[in-house]
């Protein structure tokens, strides 16, 4: 075929055949050679090998005053280079000899080839076919003694196995033949196997790659180091399925037409090159009827990539790389972690590994050092599997451990009283709907604030909203801690970067003011024009953070949860009807000595010596001093508000006021006969702390009755479990009614999570640890 003129370099690689004065026809070496030395021997084993696909003859044109070469036409017949040699002589040659100059003669040879091409180009405008595809096509009926309507599919670079020897070559998948080609140093190999005749079809690992084995009921064939062999096997079984099919079928119920539609229908043709793409299409459109159940005659028309929200399970929350060990060998793979179950799966040398894995099931979840690297051990009561060399080793651990939690969660909860919609708020409520893909988002945001919640023992409702490093200016002492500042809804905390040394809880309830700078605030070592001032309403009190790296953005912030900040309205109860009672100590304490009343004021005296320094309630400065003070111990008189403010009950009595006189009322109204949580409790009543003057009496008595009657009836799904008693007599003795409480349920709910409920989980897990 005429080609548009350029220049090449000629080689040792050609031979010439014919040539004039202005053009040369050259033929590849060792091609059409009925005796080849060892140069055309070694041409055409590189054509074979490489597959260059390049064509056998080409007509060069020359000048005789120049050594440039421009190469203008190619074939891969003798045939078809003799006509453009002819047409050459005919056409070009007469003229040539009358053009004295010799840039013209160039020039024209040029413009006659390039008029040639754009005739031909118009002339195949409609072919699809790349030129690459038409050359193995070519050499396809060229190779192999097949019919010459059959219908190449595609071509693949392998290696036959003959014995322990491999023999590079080409294989060629038509419709109804596979073949193999491979010219070696003078030597070829012909394979032409109908798929009718194949027996067996399978990848095994052998030889030196995976390998796939072809059997006839004569002969063994191995095929190995494809591109991709997952392509290949793939189409070798959807052509051998197809000849399958037509071999079985009866006469005349077999139609190609249904198999290949886009190239056998008069109405559409496609060209040959296309054939791939129709198994591909009729593979895809099988396993899609298969998989969802529906008629054979269904054709998918596509797929998409997208995430579909199944609100009853919260699937495919994220997946990671990493290794199975299965003994001492290592199974590269991927861990997928849903919301109910941890999967892997490994495919490895034609062998796959499956594991799944209910969360529920999982006993025992640890990190460790074995193996190569750092490795996650996960039990089961019957099994025990270690995964290892993750790209983020923390990352994966604390996702299974969120997991693992939120699954235990739901199983030991009481029927109903799990709502999967508190720990993925996000994705459930209507009013707030997200993709699917962000589960592992929600996850982490949700392990965030629980972190939030118990480094500042905060409601279990409290939700961070974010985080911001700075400095805090410590008046007791005149300097600055580095850390963080931790904003949510309703609290502004402030950690240290060193441990213990100074924390700090600010309620927004507590906020009057929050100012860039002040007046009445002057600090020579401090830059005023990076600071914010937070004014809190006990004693006009000051708190002054500095060096933030977007000031601005943590200044509107604030600002802006403040102004929408709005004061909890106390529960509608007639609070005159009902009198709580006071500490229990303080009626019932003839028993101090002398000496413990001494030791009583002598830790009262250091307690108001830190309370002049540092601060007093639920804002004061929680250093490394203060946590020394309360393991010498906290005095009688001091209990009840700093039991209250360290285990945080203080802000859910702030944020649930008259909330206790409800509940006493409520349970109050139950009648005990026909309530087995109340007969529960009556039975215990008197069990509670019997060596305490209190509980012997009817006073501290029907204390603990209204205490343990409102926290059954606050928190439902728990009720009341025995060692309830104990912990609501001690809370009574130093703390008065209300704040007792809070602080039960603040213990109960959050302190020691799931340690008095109907299965005592954590009790027993602790136990099991010690």
């Amino acid at each position: 075929m005429w080609v548009k003129p350029s220049e090449i370099l000629v080689t040792g690689f050609w031979s010439t055949d014919r040539a004039n004065p202005y053009f040369a026809l050259q033929r590849r070496r060792g091609h059409d050679e009925e005796h080849g030395g060892f140069t055309s021997l070694f041409v055409a084993t590189i054509d074979s090998v490489l597959d260059s696909k390049t064509n056998r003859y080409r007509i060069l044109h020359q000048r005789p005053d120049s050594e440039v070469y421009h190469l203008i036409a190619e074939a891969d017949t003798k045939e078809e280079i003799e006509e453009h040699w002819s047409w050459i002589e005919e056409n070009l040659l007469p003229t040539l000899g009358g053009i004295e100059a010799g840039v013209d003669v160039t020039d024209y040879v040029q413009c006659k080839i390039k008029s040639l091409c754009a005739q031909v180009d118009e002339a195949e405008i409609d072919d699809f076919e790349s030129d690459k595809f038409k050359n193995a096509t070519k050499k396809f009926h060229k190779l192999f003694n097949v019919p010459i309507d059959e219908k190449l599919v595609t071509y693949y670079s392998c290696s036959y196995w003959r014995g322990r020897v491999p023999r590079q070559g080409w294989l060629y998948l038509s419709v109804n033949y596979l073949c193999f080609y491979s010219y070696l140093l003078g030597k070829d190999i012909t394979i032409v196997l109908k798929f009718t005749d194949i027996t067996s079809l399978e990848r095994l690992q052998a030889y030196v790659s995976e390998t796939i084995r072809i059997g006839t009921r004569f002969h063994v064939h191995d095929f190995s180091m494809f591109r991709n062999i997952d392509e290949t096997y793939q189409m070798m079984e959807q052509l051998a399925n197809f000849a399958a099919k037509k071999l079985l079928s009866e006469k005349g119920a077999f139609r190609e037409e249904d198999f290949f539609p886009a190239v056998t229908k008069k109405t559409a043709p496609k060209a040959i090159s296309q054939l791939k793409r129709d198994l591909d299409a009729k593979t895809r459109s099988e396993l899609y009827q298969c998989r969802f159940r529906l008629p054979a005659t269904e054709r998918l028309d596509g797929e998409v990539a997208c995430h579909l929200h199944t609100s009853y399970n919260r699937s495919n929350v994220s997946d990671y790389s990493c290794s199975y060990w299965r003994g001492r060998v290592p199974r590269q793979g991927w861990l997928y972690l849903s919301v109910n179950y941890l999967c892997f799966y490994s495919y490895l040398l034609g062998k796959d590994i499956t594991i799944v894995l209910k969360f529920t099931d999982i006993t025992s979840l640890e990190r460790l050092q074995a193996y190569v690297s750092e490795t996650i051990r996960i039990g089961t009561r019957f099994h025990v599997h270690d995964f290892s060399m993750f790209r983020n080793i923390d990352e994966t651990y604390q996702m299974m451990e969120q997991l693992a939690n939120f699954a235990a969660k739901k199983l030991l909860s009481e029927k109903g009283a799990f709502r999967e919609e508190d720990f993925f708020p996000a994705v459930t409520k209507k009013t707030a709907p997200k993709v699917i893909s962000q589960l592992k988002r929600d996850l982490d945001a949700k392990t965030r604030s629980e972190l939030y919640q118990c480094r500042f023992r905060l409601p279990a409702t409290e939700r961070l909203d974010g985080e911001v490093a700075c400095h805090l200016h410590t008046s007791y002492n005149r300097s600055n801690v580095s850390g963080k500042l931790y904003i949510s809804l309703n609290f502004v905390c402030f950690a240290s970067r060193v441990y213990h040394q100074v924390n700090l809880i600010i309620p927004f309830r507590d906020i009057v003011a929050i100012k860039k700078q002040s007046d009445d605030v002057i600090l020579p070592d401090i830059d005023t024009q990076s600071t914010i001032i937070i004014t809190i309403k006990e004693q006009a009190g000051k708190f002054l953070f500095l060096n933030f790296v977007d000031r601005e953005f943590v200044y509107e912030k604030l600002l802006n949860i403040l102004s929408q900040y709005e004061e909890v309205k106390p529960a509608d109860v007639d609070i005159s009807e009902i009198t709580l009672s006071p500490p229990l100590y303080l009626q019932f304490n003839s028993n101090y000595t002398e000496e413990r009343l001494t030791r009583e004021k002598e830790r009262e005296t250091l307690w108001n010596m830190h309370f002049t320094t540092y601060g007093r309630g639920s804002t004061m400065y929680r250093t490394n001093e203060l946590y020394e003070l309360i393991f010498q111990g906290i005095p009688d008189s001091l209990r009840n508000e700093l039991w209250l403010i360290f285990s945080g009950a203080i802000h859910d009595k702030a944020a649930n006021p008259n909330i206790y006189h409800k509940l006493v009322q409520q349970s109050s109204l139950v009648k005990t006969y026909h309530d087995s949580t109340n007969d529960e409790i009556e039975r215990d009543l008197y069990r509670a702390l019997p060596d305490q003057k209190a509980f012997q009496n009817e006073s501290g008595i029907s204390a603990l009755r209204r205490l343990l009657r409102a926290y059954a009836c606050h928190n439902t799904d728990v009720g009341y479990c025995q060692a309830m008693n104990i912990i609501g007599g001690v809370l009574l003795l130093y703390m008065n009614e209300e704040d007792a409480f809070w602080t039960l349920a603040a213990l109960c709910e959050r302190l020691l999570p799931d340690y008095y409920n109907t299965k005592v989980v954590g009790a027993l897990i602790d136990q099991g640890k010690l």
